[in-house]
């Protein structure tokens, strides 16, 4: 039994919409990833992302963390991760959709937050984005 909440992947097509006002998902995005804030300060769940997408918006893994994305931990990719993701299979080829299924199953993380149907087709949990309330 693990004393630890279950994890949720903040996958990078959430990031993207989370913090880009003008994204068309922007609104359903964000009321989604603040309900799952809520749920993380309860302590109900972990939230995190491949450290790769949370370098894209600036943050590397050892920075201190603030802003929107605070609450998210990262999951460091190391050359293993690289090359079990080089080799998976994905259709279209997509290294880097390959190496979040691959952080996925070595971290256990079976829910994801994501807005990219691809993650439909494999064993995940989706999270599921409502509409914007406003």
């Amino acid at each position: 039994m693990s004393l630890d909440p279950p994890q949720v992947l903040v996958e990078r097509s959430a990031i993207e919409a989370l913090l880009h006002a003008d994204h068309p998902r922007h609104g359903e995005v964000r009321n989604t990833y603040l309900q799952l804030v809520e749920q993380y300060r309860l302590e109900e769940i972990l939230l995190v992302a491949v450290s790769d997408d949370l370098a894209l918006v600036g943050r590397r893994w050892y920075e201190r963390r603030t802003g929107d994305l605070a609450p998210v931990d990262a999951l460091t990719v190391g050359k293993q991760h690289r090359r079990a993701a080089a080799q998976m299979l994905t259709e279209p080829h997509d290294p880097e959709f390959a190496l979040t299924l691959i952080m996925c199953e070595r971290h256990k993380v079976r829910r994801v937050f994501t807005i990219d149907d691809r993650f439909a087709a494999y064993d995940v949990d989706l999270v599921p984005v409502g509409d914007a309330d406003s």
